[in-house]
């Protein structure tokens, strides 16, 4: 013990050092979490896309990351309710801008649902 001078022998048992250090660090207990949590209530975005949005084709290329995946959003919202011409020109219209705001992933569902739209429309 001599030859480690710096460390410190300590009573506390690490379960209880562990817990005060975890609620040090949060700031909140499980109690509030737990209210907090049960006072939150789901929110259904069914067809809300579609309706912030207009359907012009011209429309301009989206300027944030969210404008960008609201018309993501629309676009496969209008793909799944059959409007395949306009689902097709909302993506048309994400894809303008995607490449410096959507992540590659995004990116490629937009390129999917508009082979689908294509692909819909030839038949």
């Amino acid at each position: 013990m001599e030859d480690l001078p710096n460390l410190t022998l300590s009573d506390d048992e690490p379960s209880s050092s562990a817990k005060s250090a975890r609620q040090a660090k949060l700031h909140q207990t499980e109690s509030l979490f737990q209210e907090q949590k049960s006072s939150w209530k789901p929110v259904c975005q069914t067809k809300q896309a579609a309706r912030r949005l207009d359907y012009r084709i011209d429309g301009p290329a989206p300027e944030s990351k969210e404008s960008a995946l609201e018309i993501k959003a629309a676009a496969e919202e209008r793909y799944y309710a059959r409007g395949y011409e306009t689902a097709l020109g909302l993506t048309e219209r994400g894809l303008k801008a995607a490449e410096g705001l959507l992540h590659v992933s995004e990116r490629r569902e937009l390129e999917e649902v508009r082979g689908r739209c294509v692909r819909r429309l030839a038949k």
